[in-house]
């Protein structure tokens, strides 16, 4: 499978949660949240698949 990966930076906390990928035409690529679940940071995918 392919992995895309893709890191927005904002002010504050509260600026990035309400940010909404579809607002900016975004939304076929950057529609699955996973900040904050375990595994699926840049360090984890890079240990599964170069472990």
């Amino acid at each position: 499978t392919e992995f895309w990966y893709a890191e927005v930076e904002y002010p504050t906390v509260e600026a990035a949660r309400s940010w909404q990928p579809a607002a900016v035409g975004l939304a076929d690529y950057l529609n699955d949240e996973v900040t904050d679940q375990p595994g699926q940071s840049m360090g984890a995918y890079w240990e599964q698949t170069r472990g």
